[in-house]
This record gives structure tokens, C-alpha cells and sequence, in this order.
């Protein structure tokens, strides 16, 4: 299963492009259009963001035609004055930085890519399926999932295909330390790292998980389609009560009662045990928010379509980097 997108603006999209092709007169109102959106979005997209400190911040990307083939990647890096942007030629999801010589990105046919502190470089790669989701805990120690359950694990020299108890698309990892960590992935996909093994666990949603964010080993949070969110106590998952229904992507939490969640169209707000969906004219930032993080309570970065980046700095999200369309930061 892919990710399947459910943006009414991509479907409105599509349905003008179809109307168009066919010209006026051969369809009418009473006939019936199915629209399959493709599996990646036909727009240039910002799908993972970390910073490493305010004026250190990387996201990674790309483009997909509309037929779903890659066109292009983007390595995006801000150095605490402008932003600078950098082609690679295959589009990237996931992007984990030790520190500002060391980082690896991931993305589409397995590539894996290496930065050290001056370039990026490619990294031989043991897949060539898609990779959505990397994490480091150390320089000797790192993960990365993709599609069909791909389970890769670093050990300071190579990458290498692990085990993996599932053959369903994984979505997103984090880890809590090098010695647990959770992955997630469709159809409610839960896999657990725990003293050395991967286990699979059952989850209280058979939804699509698209983002795993661990704060502790008794606090971790995943997202999801419909509006999903699950929260684990170290001992179970539960279901929490969301506000908005459509399709989550990603989760980071600054403490156990402050955190953000990127949605279709805006960003959500987990603040004193609620969650709060920020109205779009407040975020600015139209399409999905696929990635959010936050160095603290009051500084953080989101990244999503239109290769659109957002600082959240004394309460208010702004728009730092990229130009919506019809949208103007007052």
C-alpha cells in the first residue's frame, strides 16, 4: 500500500485537467468521474525537516511528475542568515543530522546519501525500495524503513537489510536511544525495537500510520489517516479524541503536554492535555505539513508542499522559505 493522498485540492485539480482534456460537451453533469490521484504529489514537496539549532536547519525533497515518476530532489539548508537549495537527482523523504558534519538523507529507489560538512555523497545503498524514514542515534548506530516492511539498519560502516516482520509499507521511525525505538506503517503497522529485536505489536487502529515520535520509552506518539493519533504509555496504545478527521503526517513533541502535529492544510497544537487545530488563515501554509520539528516549547520548523518552510517563534507560525499560491504572510 502507498500513501494515499486525500487532498481535495489535488482531486479539484485533476478534475480540471480531465475536463479540459476532454473538451466541452463530451461529459455533462450527470456522468461520473473517478479520479485516482497518483502515489506521490505533483508538486514540489518538502517531505522531512531538522534543526539543529536556529541557525542550522536542513529539509529534504523533491518533485514527481503526473504520472507518479521522480524528477528531481532538493537538499534545503538554512545557515542562520539565507536559505540555500541544492538539485540531487532523485526525490528524498527522511533526513537525520548528527551535527553540522554529519547527516544522512533517504529516499526514493533506495538511495541513501551522506553529508560530511561539506557535501552530500552517495552512500551504497542494499534496496532499491522506496526509504520514507531515517534516524540516527550515533555515528555507529542508525535506521531507515521504506516500503514492503524494508528494515535498514547502519552500523558505522555499511547499511544493511535487517529482518523485518512485515511486508507492509513503513511510514516513519524514531528511536529513543540506540536501544529502543518504534516504526510504523499501514494498516496500523506498530513495530517495536526492544533489547536488541524488532516485535510487532498490535494497535488500537487498523488506519495507516504515517508519523512515530518517541519522547521517552513510556511516551511515544503516532499519526495517521482519518485523523488517527495513539499515544503510548509504556505499557499500551491508546486512542486519543481528534479535532480534525482527514489524513495526519508527522508528530514531534517538545514535552509530554506540548506538541505539534502536521495535518492537510494546517497544523495542530497538543497543548495542557488538548488537541487544538489551528485555523489555515493562522498557519498560512496551504497543502499537507509532512514534517514538524522543534528544538523547544517556543522555536520549531514545518515543511510541506510547495517546498513551503514555517518558523514557529513566539507563538505564531510564519512562512520562511517558499511562496504559496494566492497566499501573502501579512
Amino acid at each position: 500500500m502507498k500513501r494515499e493522498y486525500g487532498y481535495a485540492g489535488i482531486l479539484s485539480f485533476f478534475s480540471l485537467l480531465l475536463l479540459s482534456a476532454c473538451g466541452p460537451g463530451l461529459l455533462n453533469a450527470t456522468q461520473a468521474v473517478t479520479l485516482t490521484p497518483p502515489p506521490y504529489l505533483p508538486f514540489p514537496t518538502l517531505y522531512s525537516v531538522q534543526a539543529l539549532s536556529q541557525s542550522d536547519v536542513w529539509a529534504v525533497g523533491g518533485q514527481f511528475n503526473m504520472r507518479g515518476s521522480p524528477v528531481a530532489g532538493t537538499v534545503l539548508h538554512y545557515n542562520g542568515r539565507q536559505w540555500s537549495s541544492t538539485a540531487v537527482s532523485t526525490p528524498l523523504f527522511g533526513v537525520s543530522m548528527l551535527s553540522a558534519t554529519d547527516g544522512w538523507a533517504v529516499g526514493y529507489g533506495g538511495v541513501i546519501l551522506h553529508y560530511d560538512g561539506q557535501t552530500w555523497n552517495s552512500f551504497n545503498s542494499p534496496t532499491s525500495a522506496v526509504l520514507r524514514s531515517v534516524v540516527m542515534t550515533s555515528t555507529t548506530d542508525g535506521w531507515a524503513v521504506g516500503y514492503g516492511g524494508t528494515l535498514l539498519h547502519y552500523n558505522g560502516h555499511t547499511w544493511a537489510v535487517q529482518t523485518s516482520l512485515t511486508t507492509n509499507d513503513l511510514y516513519s521511525i524514531s528511536m529513543a536511544s540506540a536501544q529502543e525505538g518504534w516504526a510504523v506503517g499501514s494498516t496500523g503497522t506498530l513495530l517495536h525495537y526492544v533489547k536488541g529485536a524488532w516485535r510487532k505489536v498490535a494497535a488500537p487502529s487498523a488506519n495507516t500510520l504515517y508519523g512515530v515520535f518517541m519522547l521517552s520509552p513510556q511516551d511515544v506518539w503516532a499519526v495517521g489517516q482519518n485523523g488517527t493519533v495513539i499515544r503510548y504509555n509504556g505499557t499500551s496504545w491508546n486512542m486519543l479524541n481528534s479535532p480534525f478527521k482527514s489524513d495526519l503526517y508527522s508528530v514531534f513533541l517538545s514535552s509530554s503536554d506540548e506538541g505539534w502535529i502536521g495535518t492537510e492544510g494546517s497544523i495542530m497544537h497538543y497543548t495542557q492535555g488538548e488537541l487544538v487545530w489551528l485555523n489555515p488563515q493562522k498557519y498560512l501554509a496551504p497543502g499537507a505539513t509532512e514534517s514538524v520539528f522543534m528544538l523547544s516549547a517556543q522555536e520549531g520548523w514545518s515543511v510541506g508542499m510547495n517546498n513551503i518552510v514555517s518558523e514557529y517563534q513566539n507563538g505564531v507560525w510564519k512562512i520562511v522559505y517558499g511562496t504559496p499560491p494566492n497566499v501573502a504572510n501579512p
